[in-house]
């Protein structure tokens, strides 16, 4: 127990923590080897899921405030449908589109500034997902901190952390689709 830590030398003390660190380091050990079993779409399918259920507890616990001006209106909304927006045009473009079309401008070019399609879709699908969650982040200020008639914080961190998140999610799932195929040739963008 830690009191009977607390009365051996510091001799003592110090076997006794190098064992907790051994037995600590081989738990991790074995809960990597776990996780590294785990496909990566899996992982983004429960991340995913964990993202719109808070969602929606945020959007129930904002409609329970006594005061109807903090209920959920369509500030809350647009940077939830702008992330959802963003990751599917982020997952509509597969890996493999991108580095064909890469290569081919790369070479029809002939070294002028073209942009493909593929490269057209991912940057705008990002951009929609940071941009919404920029604008996550500042409806969160304007409305959450300082003084404030609301109850709850929970639905300012649940709103965050869907829009923070979903783009990890979206870049998980989307590196995950290529399978390891992209080479260090291929990466010339």
């Amino acid at each position: 127990s830690f009191c009977t830590l607390l009365k051996r030398t510091p001799k003592e003390k110090l076997k006794s923590l190098h064992s907790i660190l051994i037995y600590i380091q081989q738990s991790m050990s074995s809960s990597w080897k776990l996780a590294a079993a785990i496909p990566p779409m899996a992982i983004a399918g429960a991340l995913f899921s964990v993202c719109w259920f808070l969602l929606a507890d945020a959007f129930i616990l904002m409609n329970r405030e006594p005061d109807t001006a903090n209920h959920v209106s369509f500030m809350w909304v647009m940077p939830t449908l702008a992330t959802l927006l963003g990751f599917g045009i982020i997952n509509l473009t597969s890996p493999e589109d991108v580095v064909s079309a890469g290569l081919q401008s790369s070479v029809a070019r002939g070294g002028g500034v073209e942009c493909s399609k593929p490269f057209a879709f991912l940057f705008i699908g990002w951009f929609m997902c940071f941009g919404s969650t920029i604008l996550t982040l500042c409806s969160v200020g304007a409305n959450f901190l300082g003084e404030t008639t609301r109850t709850q914080a929970f639905p300012a961190f649940a709103v965050v952390f869907h829009s923070c998140l979903l783009p990890a999610v979206a870049a998980l799932m989307w590196f995950s689709k290529s399978n390891g195929q992209f080479t260090e040739e291929d990466d010339e963008w």
